[in-house]
């Protein structure tokens, strides 16, 4: 059990503490630009279309913003799960007679992340948000920590071993691990059951809307916002505890 300070406010009795991955644990644009990149490839690819238009409207369909070095707040990349994002682009790309099936776009993603998944890859796109890794480290087995991302769980895995932290995390939840996705409850509430914790016992930590409505189904007594390139600043101040730029601003007494 933890007890955490954030700013002057204390919150007291946290026995799990549920973390979102990106944008939360690791910076949103570095690792989410470049697994558009590879599924950009990856379409053209098979496509065989290397047409400049086509790759530049991919980017930016997958909610890439490469001029300004930022992901667009309503996603998909970084807000909803990469299956979200196939059916979205299945019908985007019909609509603009790139007649490409569901299949097809299913083995491009698949192809990209066989490379995505590639642990220098990984390493080398992942970039800690400032003061998690130490505040992973100084708490982690004070209390239960769990992480609840629309990554998959096989590479959420991978990324926890890269970093060495892998073992102050007592459960690791993909979106290919259940039925209902964020902002639906599932996920949390399996966590909290797995452990016999309860909500009131319970911090999520997330960047999205879609995060703290999640916490707000499974009813989380604590939610606390970071800051990342698809946070709505007054959505997040008006619905969590505490609004925080990064891990330093999070002290345990």
């Amino acid at each position: 059990m933890v007890n955490l300070q954030i700013n002057d406010n204390k919150y007291k009795n946290i026995d799990l503490i549920i973390f979102d991955k990106d944008g939360t644990l690791f910076e949103l644009y570095p690792y989410c630009s470049k697994m558009v990149n590879e599924r950009t490839t990856a379409i053209s690819n098979i496509l065989e279309n290397y047409d400049q238009n086509l790759y530049d409207w991919l980017i930016l369909t997958m909610g890439v913003d490469l001029k300004n070095n930022r992901i667009f707040p309503e996603g998909p990349i970084g807000v909803y799960s990469k299956f979200y994002a196939q059916d979205m682009l299945f019908e985007k790309m019909n609509d603009k007679d790139y007649n490409i099936s569901k299949k097809t776009l299913k083995t491009a993603f698949e192809n990209a992340d066989r490379i995505i998944n590639q642990k220098e890859y990984l390493k080398d796109a992942l970039v800690p948000v400032p003061g998690m890794i130490d505040f992973v480290e100084a708490i982690g087995h004070k209390c239960r920590f769990a992480i609840y991302s629309n990554d998959l769980t096989e590479r959420l895995h991978d990324t926890l071993n890269l970093f060495e932290i892998d073992t102050y995390f007592d459960c690791v939840l993909g979106s290919d691990k259940v039925t209902k996705r964020k902002p639906d409850p599932m996920g949390l509430l399996m966590i909290m059951s797995k452990f016999g914790i309860a909500p009131e016992n319970t911090a999520f930590i997330g960047d999205s809307i879609l995060d703290i409505e999640c916490g707000k189904g499974a009813k989380c007594k604590y939610l606390i916002g970071v800051i990342s390139d698809i946070t709505d600043i007054n959505y997040l101040k008006s619905n969590c505890n505490e609004l925080i730029k990064d891990f330093s601003c999070i002290k345990t007494y």
